[in-house]
């Protein structure tokens, strides 16, 4: 593991039960698999610290801090990438699964510079994922993508493909830049996620370089201070649905899509009262 030395588990059986084991599976694919679709499912991703006032609080990434936060923390609350991927890489190292960290790029959204739509603004490393070693494969696993989150291990393969959320599709592409060879030189992994029979469109880019706690800790201050960052512009609250589609709030707009992705419920958000009666009413947070 590169996230520190080796702790306390008293807290694995809280952590377990909030995910709906009785006791500690075994450290095999699926197992993993299950583990990845159940945090999913549990633990939303959302950033309402940065943006209801009565929330307000810097994001920490020690182990007691994300205990608190998360697993003994309020129904309807969770976390953003670099806490929730923090915890579930320290609840897998704690099962026996062998894992490094890594980091990526967002590909969603990219702004092109000036007028040239061939050449794209940089984005800096402001996601984290994991990659678990099982049976001589490795697979990339990430539990705080928000929006269309892959909701199981891929294998790092070219063109892999789950079903993870049928009938929406993920996969990884191995290969160069291509159209974004200006921002992104060399060779690298993209995470894309499909709906048949549209293209498929890139989430995020990722090479396998190791990243540590001290790198977490920097990349975490700047995505979740600068106000470049999306996370600092708008409140978020994101959640696949057991039975197929997801729950998106994602700054002044509410949807619950249905697993086709048609839209079945919407609101608008004006304002910190309305945003409130939203994540209270449609959401299940229990907000202060």
């Amino acid at each position: 593991m590169t996230l520190g030395d080796s702790m306390s588990t008293t807290y694995l059986p809280r952590y377990l039960a909030r995910l709906g084991f009785a006791g500690p599976p075994r450290p095999t694919l699926d197992a993993l698999a299950d583990l990845q679709r159940r945090h999913l499912l549990t633990f939303p991703f959302e950033n309402l610290c940065l943006h209801l006032p009565e929330l307000r609080a810097p994001i920490r990434l020690d182990h007691d801090a994300l205990v608190t936060k998360i697993v003994d923390g309020a129904p309807g609350r969770g976390g953003y990438c670099f806490e929730l991927n923090t915890l579930f890489a320290r609840l897998l190292v704690d099962l026996g699964f062998r894992m490094t960290t890594g980091a990526a790029r967002v590909l969603s959204h990219l702004q092109p510079v000036g007028a040239d739509p061939d050449r794209l603004v940089l984005q800096p490393l402001t996601h984290m994922i994991l990659f678990v070693d099982l049976d001589d494969a490795r697979y990339l696993v990430d539990v705080g993508f928000g929006p269309r989150c892959p909701m199981a291990p891929i294998a790092l393969q070219h063109l892999a493909t789950v079903a993870d959320a049928a009938p929406v599709l993920h996969r990884l592409r191995r290969g160069d830049a291509g159209r974004r060879a200006i921002v992104l030189p060399g060779e690298g992994w993209y995470v894309q996620v499909g709906l048949p029979p549209a293209p498929w469109e890139d989430q995020y880019f990722f090479t396998e370089a190791r990243y540590f706690a001290a790198d977490y800790d920097v990349l975490n201050y700047y995505t979740s201070t600068s106000p470049d960052v999306f996370s600092t512009q708008c409140p978020l609250w994101c959640k696949p649905l057991r039975e197929g589609g997801r729950i998106e709030l994602w700054g002044s707009r509410f949807r619950r899509y249905a697993a086709d992705e048609t839209v079945v419920d919407e609101a608008k958000i004006e304002g910190l009262d309305a945003l409130r009666s939203v994540l209270r009413d449609r959401c299940g947070v229990r907000v202060p």
